[in-house]
């Protein structure tokens, strides 16, 4: 008797890195369900368990059936993995890396190929001027449904943004980009982008002071930030090659600091995880961020201009 196939559960972030690596497994025939998460939750959740899992687009953790990631990070890539993770340090998104682990173009539909291309662009934020003024395609896609445009914090949608992510999943597999902005869930979206980035833009000039190869763009008094594009800054001032944006904390009182390196100008060669972290936040090489208290805002803000205009890795 034919043994049934089985089939596992995908864990990974609401995002279109996320979204390939569910279509990828979803036409292998490869998983039961999807779930949602934030790489967060991955440490702040003790109820998170893996067992037969797909985990993609997450940083390290133990357990679960397979693991697959792009870019992985130096630290994790000196540990001494277990034979489930899938270690593709070329590979530009979590999607790519799951691509060739199930067999790559022979496995899979012709027009797959630019989807792949599209989610390793954003997966290194490979972007010029213009698909930062005016996306288009899988850019524009992209832009929608990644949640740290803020668009869901400003509209509330007909269709869930998760609920969306899994409609997404089957018409993905069949259409064409042209129809995938078509669907309703997607129309709705761009809609309020186009709307909000437009806003965000005038913020944007309005608030943004460049020192040198710095932008810094004090939200601090802004009681309503619109979502928009978070690279726009870069196009608006091709000059500055690193962005810190100020804003309220989620504290009463505290200072919330953003740093991100320009995807344009890429000059700065400072580490910017390690710089947040000797204010108690952290993050990555090109982008990070910190909470601290009202009173040492302006002496932060300083120490952070002052390293950055030094530019030394």
């Amino acid at each position: 008797m034919k043994q049934p196939r089985k089939r596992y559960r995908l864990v990974t972030q609401p995002n279109l890195d996320g979204l390939a690596c569910a279509v990828l497994l979803k036409e292998r025939d490869l998983i039961r369900e999807v779930n949602f998460t934030h790489p967060k939750d991955l440490h702040t959740q003790g109820n998170l368990s893996f067992t037969d899992d797909v985990i993609t687009n997450m940083p390290f953790v133990r357990g679960g059936h397979t693991k697959a990631e792009g870019g992985i990070p130096l630290n994790v890539r000196l540990m001494k993995l277990p034979n489930n993770f899938v270690v593709d340090t070329e590979a530009a998104s979590a999607a790519r890396v799951l691509y060739r682990y199930l067999g790559g173009a022979p496995n899979f539909p012709d027009f797959f190929s630019e989807m792949l291309d599209e989610v390793d662009r954003a997966g290194t934020a490979d972007y010029r001027p213009d698909d930062i003024a005016a996306p288009q395609g899988w850019t524009l896609l992209g832009f929608v449904l990644d949640q740290r445009t803020g668009l869901d914090r400003y509209t509330t949608f007909e269709v869930e943004h998760e609920r969306l992510i899994i409609e997404l999943i089957d018409v993905c597999r069949s259409e064409w980009i042209a129809e995938i902005l078509k669907v309703p869930g997607v129309v709705e979206r761009i809609e309020a982008y186009r709307e909000s980035d437009a806003k965000f833009t005038a913020q944007l000039k309005e608030r943004t002071q460049t020192l040198g190869n710095i932008g810094v763009i004090d939200l601090w008094e802004i009681d309503t930030v619109f979502p928009g594009n978070r690279y726009r800054v870069y196009a608006l001032f091709p000059d500055i090659n690193v962005s810190i944006q100020v804003l309220k904390g989620k504290e009463p009182g505290s200072v919330n600091f953003g740093v991100g390196k320009s995807i344009l100008n890429k000059s700065c060669v400072v580490h910017i995880g390690n710089l947040m972290a000797r204010f108690g936040g952290g993050g990555h090489a090109n982008a990070g961020g910190c909470h601290v208290p009202r009173e040492k805002g302006e002496e932060v803000l300083k120490e952070l201009i002052q390293v950055l205009s030094r530019n030394e890795a």
